[in-house]
């Protein structure tokens, strides 16, 4: 099982388009800098065997708001150069708006890299185009717990094949969410990208202390029939807004 670890820091520039530019840089951001956004961002390069890599965490400091933010992540290389032609997209909707970041939370984003040099980024650059906040009267959700179902209602791994996924919400208040299956790619010694996306049919709204079972949909069938037998592979769920 492919687990989250929370990133440590190794470069990162955070820009506020249209108003003051506010700079990360070595091992942790600015003191103060971004205390007029409310978040603050961290890159995962490499998390280590075990692990997600390319972790964008986007943490919410306000008590009382959700953040939907909009993001532009640009890849650098060791130097701290743009590399060009590489494209970054926040998976799970932190570049596009579709992601939401609960008050209080640590909310993260998997950054998918396309482009020939791809493989060469070593840290990120932000620049937070726009944030809408909403207010939310509940504390941070804990996560759901996921169970994989094969076709015949017995439990399996993501990495084998299922059929279903059943969601149980631990809170005691309903959760809006969208699932992404991910297949990895798995090079020798570089950080793994993900190769290969795929939503489960939603968004979701699981109740207070229930749970949800949903089928995979065809676009997941296809991503695990192409990726093979016992891919590395990772389903998440995500909050949206």
């Amino acid at each position: 099982m492919i687990q989250l670890r929370r990133p440590g820091q190794r470069f990162i520039r955070i820009v506020l388009i249209a108003s003051v530019a506010l700079v990360a840089a070595g091992c942790g951001l600015v003191p103060g800098a971004t205390e007029a956004l409310g978040l603050d961002f961290q890159y995962m390069r490499h998390a280590g065997s075990g692990f997600l890599d390319q972790v964008l965490s986007i943490d919410n400091h306000r008590g009382s708001q959700a953040a939907i933010p909009t993001l532009t992540i640009h890849a650098l290389d060791n130097a701290g150069n743009e590399l060009p032609g590489v494209s970054v997209e926040g998976l799970f909707g932190s570049t596009s708006g579709g992601l939401l970041v609960p008050p209080g939370n640590d909310g993260y984003d998997i950054l998918g890299l396309t482009g020939d040099r791809a493989a060469d980024t070593y840290s990120v650059s932000v620049d937070v185009t726009s944030i809408r906040w909403l207010d939310s009267p509940n504390p941070p959700a804990a996560e759901l717990k996921l169970r994989y179902l094969a076709a015949d209602g017995s439990e399996v791994t993501a990495t084998d094949r299922f059929a279903s996924v059943e969601a149980s919400n631990p809170n005691d208040f309903a959760v809006k969410v969208d699932m992404l299956y991910i297949v990895w790619n798995q090079p020798p010694t570089m950080p793994q990208q993900a190769h290969a996306t795929a939503k489960v049919p939603g968004p979701l709204t699981i109740p207070a202390g229930g749970k949800t079972t949903v089928p995979i949909g065809a676009q997941v069938q296809a991503a695990m029939d192409a990726a093979g037998a016992s891919p590395d592979a990772t389903l998440r769920a995500f909050p949206v807004p």
